[in-house]
């Protein structure tokens, strides 16, 4: 229990007076009144305490997982991956006044993309390229210039002949893998 003194009187007041008082979790207040006869100190209730919070868990969002103990693995020792494959050589040919610039290529074996850049206006051409024994490797289509086309060839060692089957005498060229 709390008792609280109250001095207003004891002081010489004569006039009412509050006098707060606070109690950790209450807010009560006490009015003394002056008075001639003496007043006998004030008994104040106990406070209740408010109710303790109740914490609150969270249920777990996935669940613990446990192995059961058992013959250990051994891992295989680690093998490299193969490496990874080039990526293709790219080469341009420009056709321009009736001749393929350059002539003479030069790559090594494996994917190979020509691109034939036609810069005659209005004129077609192509490239067709011919490997060991005249065999065509591959070609690109026929277009009108301005404009482009590509082809894509797996080359191994060796040359290979290159022309436009539109102008074959005056536009050829030499594609030497090694």
């Amino acid at each position: 229990m709390v008792l609280l003194a109250l001095g207003a009187l004891a002081c010489g007041g004569n006039e009412s007076q509050a006098v707060p008082t606070s109690v950790p979790g209450t807010t009560t207040s006490v009015m003394a009144t002056a008075a001639h006869t003496p007043q006998a100190p004030t008994e104040l209730p106990e406070p209740t305490p408010a109710p303790a919070a109740t914490p609150t868990v969270a249920a777990p969002t996935t669940q613990p997982t446990v192995s059961a103990p058992g013959p250990t693995a051994t891992a295989a020792p680690a093998t490299s991956a193969p490496p990874p494959a080039p990526a293709p050589q790219a080469l341009t040919v420009l056709a321009e006044g009736g001749v393929f610039v350059p002539s003479t290529l030069v790559a090594a074996p494996g994917a190979l993309t020509v691109t034939l850049d036609n810069r005659d206006p209005g004129v077609s051409h192509d490239l067709q390229f011919y490997g060991a024994a005249g065999s065509p490797a591959g070609s690109t289509p026929v277009v009108v210039g301005p404009g482009l086309a590509v082809v894509t060839l797996d080359v191994v060692a060796g040359s290979y002949r290159f022309v436009c089957t539109v102008h074959p005498l005056q536009m050829r060229g030499v594609l030497t893998v090694d």
